[in-house]
């Protein structure tokens, strides 16, 4: 007589303890990665996701799908983020520059103010003919004589002419006496250096108006014998 073998034992209600961990870290991973898509935070729970993901694989999940979707959106969703913050940055930091570039070229004026000033105080109130003969006893370094928006390869980009004198003799401290060339920044603008020692920025219209004054007369002559009208 054939023995009847025993009956098998109901499949179990529930997982393993190792695999359900598993099958947890997998779903736990896909929802952090979709978290990943949240700006700031999204970098954290991308993060999270990736490794989780790693892991969830590691102990061989039954949810293989889900571990690798999180570990996708966990490195998209930050890498998103990166695009966009790199999109919205460029711009504002290329808008920035201008200003910077037009702070340091007035500071650039500045100083060479304050370099023909120290000259005229040790030369009986005589202007220097040129720039060039204030850079090695007055002007602190040559670089600036470099506007830091020109392009051109000139080895000064400030044009200067001493002020003229009133009828009484004395020197006509309301005159230019130093400039950005015209192209230094695209013909828009430009740093000017009055006689006093103060420095302004122009654009080119109230510049061109400021040269009508009497007082810029020279100045104006000067600078259209190299610049052209």
């Amino acid at each position: 007589m054939t023995q009847t073998p025993p009956p098998m034992a109901p499949p179990p209600a529930v997982m393993p303890g190792g695999q359900k961990k598993a099958v947890g870290l997998a779903v736990a991973a896909l929802v952090l990665g979709i978290c990943g898509f949240i700006p700031w935070l999204g970098f954290l729970c991308g993060l999270v996701a990736v490794i989780l993901g790693i892991v969830a694989l590691a102990q061989q999940t039954s949810r293989k799908g889900l571990a690798i979707a999180g570990i996708i959106t966990g490195v998209t969703g930050p890498a998103l983020m990166i695009a966009l913050m790199v999109a919205f940055l460029v711009p504002v930091l290329s808008r920035a520059k201008g200003p910077a570039r037009r702070v340091r070229c007035m500071s650039n004026l500045k100083s060479i103010g304050l370099a023909i000033t120290f000259y005229t105080d040790e030369n009986e109130d005589v202007y220097p003919a040129d720039l060039e003969s204030i850079v090695d006893d007055y002007l602190v370094e040559r670089t600036l004589l470099k506007c830091p928006s020109a392009r051109s390869s000139r080895d000064c980009d400030y044009f200067y002419s001493p002020p003229p004198k009133t009828k009484e003799g004395v020197y006509e401290l309301r005159s230019i006496i130093a400039c950005d060339f015209k192209d230094n920044h695209d013909g828009e603008s430009r740093s000017v250096l009055f006689a006093v020692g103060s420095v302004r920025w122009l654009s080119e219209e109230d510049f061109q108006q400021e040269l009508q004054q009497p007082y810029n007369a020279a100045f104006a002559a000067a600078l259209r014998e190299v610049e052209g009208p």
